[in-house]
This record gives structure tokens, sequence and C-alpha cells, in this order.
């Protein structure tokens, strides 16, 4: 087994430098390594001086990669070290957009958990929601909806959610989506009729 290598003579800068370098597309252990050192260095006095925003920055390497591979251990390590939940990567897609893509619910619920939008959308306007409901992630489905992703969203076509369900034949995502919209539809009503009951239903 690869084993983290030691602090002595790493400088923040430095660590992180080389953990923005680690490969997304690879599972080498030596990259896990990295990543982990990464988050310890956070933990040195030296890194007290050091820039926030610099190293978020180059923290997004390995916790793209954690997400990636589905690791939500490590990605709730880097949210517990301040990264922000709402990180975008190299190609502009917030955290949750990769996890929703990956059909890594675990990681989505991790996210969602430390406060990333459930409703961020990538650089086409698609929502995790209407992209793991394109996939037919049922379980990451359910879970951006306990997350309170809006259902009825809608992507440049105007399609929501349930609409691409549909069109792509994900009959459980399809069953999924029903009984949350008549979910809400019930809510919705009661708050109607009974001020401050369907509001405690919808939260």
């Amino acid at each position: 087994m690869t084993h983290a290598p030691g602090l002595s003579g790493y400088s923040p800068s430095k660590v992180c430098d080389s953990a923005s370098r680690v490969d997304p597309n690879t599972v080498d252990e030596g990259a896990a390594a990295t990543a982990e050192v990464a988050l310890r260095v956070l933990a040195m006095p030296q890194a007290r001086g050091v820039n926030r925003e610099s190293i978020d920055r180059d923290l997004s390497g390995p916790f793209f990669w954690a997400i990636d591979r589905g690791s939500a251990r490590s990605v709730r390590e880097f949210l517990d070290e301040g990264v922000d939940p709402n990180a975008v990567d190299e190609d502009g897609d917030p955290a949750l957009i990769v996890a929703a893509l990956k059909g890594h619910a675990s990681v989505v619920k991790a996210l969602l958990e430390r406060g990333a939008d459930p409703n961020a959308v990538d650089k086409d306007g698609d929502t995790a929601l209407m992209l793991a409901t394109e996939f037919g992630y049922n379980s990451v489905v359910r879970t951006l909806l306990e997350g309170r992703a809006d259902l009825n969203a809608v992507d440049e076509f105007g399609r929501t959610a349930l609409m691409a369900a549909v069109r792509t034949e994900h009959a459980s995502v399809v069953r999924t989506l029903e009984e949350a919209k008549k979910e809400k539809d019930v809510a919705e009503l009661f708050a109607a009729l009974v001020p401050g009951m369907g509001k405690s239903m919808l939260h």
C-alpha cells in the first residue's frame, strides 16, 4: 500500500500545487496520497498565512477527483477544510452536477448537506435533477428531491425533469418524480386552504 509522503519540507503552496495536478482519470494510490497530504497540510501552522482562495483553487483538482471516484468520505474531508460545495470544475460545471452525472448518490448527499445549491445549472442550463433523470439514476433523483431540487425547473427547450424521464423511458424515475409531484401538489393545495399547514408539509 502506498503511504502519503510526510509533511516534512512541504510548504502549503507546494503541496497544494502538487495536488492540483492529480490526474482525475487515474485511480493510482499515489494520487490519493497526494490529495490526503493536501488536506493534512491545511492544518499546519504554516498554512495560516496562505491565501485561502489560492488554496481552494489548488485543491479543486483532488476535490473533483474524489467526486469523480464517488468517495463521499474524501469529499466530506475537503468540505470540512473549507472547500466550496458549489465549486466548479475546469469545464464550468458545479460539483453537484459532476456528482449527479456520475450517479454518485452518496456524494450528492454530502454536497447537499454542506450547502450545495440543489438547482445549480451547467453551461447548457441543465440542473442536476434533469441530468440524473436523463441517465436514469433513480437514487440520485431521490437524493436531489430530498435536498429540495426544483421539480418544475425547465431546460432550454422548456422541458422539466419529469418530461425528460418520460421521453427517455426510465420507468422507476418517472414513478419517483410523479410521486414527488403529487406530494408537492397536495402540500400546495393545503397551503392555499390552511395557511401554515402546507408550508410545514413542503419543508
